[in-house]
């Protein structure tokens, strides 16, 4: 209660401001504001892909599994993404990611959750796993965006979180700046389960949480882990999709 209203003294004095455009928000508990959060492109609100997520043109009168999940099937069970990586979305997700604008948390979190409740999927999982940095990319960074955000929406769903579940043990190329055709062959062994957490992760259903899936190469190679580790189901839930 003190901590709220020391917060809300502070916000009086020192007005938040947008992190996307900068404007005063106009009220407390924010740092995206409503005009720019209604400028947020939901993703999934028509059709798309029932394994992993992605949407598609035109319309689906029943479930749809794209061509590329039933050629070279993905190893999640599914991937679901709230909205679409440009816009507000984006400039929220690199400020938060790159900027170090921690404050912008909360507002990305209710995204997350709201993406949860829409998916009934993704509600059986037991707890939440963050994709992990490498130790070089940490020791640069000095946080990781994925682990922030998983830890809050555990939070928020009473869910157990498991930052060191996973570990990256090979340091790669930022998958950004690659061709589709060579992101998988770059996430290819990059993850191993924690030994002390492996015995816990058989028989269990886990969501992985990330910022943004591109072509979902790195979710699927995290899920290939934790799958051989005896997980019963790998699901995964991420802000936006590039």
């Amino acid at each position: 209660m003190i901590k709220r209203w020391v917060q809300t003294a502070l916000d009086i004095v020192y007005p938040r401001h947008c992190v996307v455009c900068g404007e005063p928000c106009g009220e407390t508990e924010r740092y995206v504001c409503w005009e720019c959060m209604a400028d947020v492109e939901w993703h999934g609100t028509g059709a798309f892909c029932e394994r992993c997520g992605r949407d598609l043109e035109g319309a689906a009168t029943e479930a749809f599994v794209c061509g590329e999940c039933r050629s070279a099937p993905p190893h999640f069970a599914v991937a679901r993404s709230a909205v679409h990586y440009h816009g507000t979305a984006g400039t929220a997700i690199k400020t938060f990611k790159y900027q170090g604008a921690l404050w912008a948390c909360d507002d990305l979190t209710h995204i997350l959750e709201a993406c949860w409740r829409h998916h009934a999927e993704l509600q059986s999982c037991e707890a939440l796993c963050p994709l992990p940095l490498h130790a070089v990319k940490m020791r640069q960074r000095y946080y990781n965006q994925s682990e922030i955000l998983a830890k809050a929406l555990a939070k928020r769903l009473a869910l157990p979180c498991f930052p060191d579940m996973l570990r990256r043990i090979r340091l790669t190329r930022a998958q950004a700046g690659l061709p589709a055709s060579e992101r998988k062959k770059n996430v290819t062994g990059v993850f191993q389960v924690t030994p002390r957490i492996a015995p816990w992760v058989r028989g269990r259903r886990l969501l992985i949480i990330d910022d943004v899936m591109t072509t979902g190469a790195t979710a699927s190679e995290a899920a290939h882990v934790l799958m051989k580790a005896g997980a019963e189901r790998v699901c995964v839930l991420t802000i936006a999709r590039g």
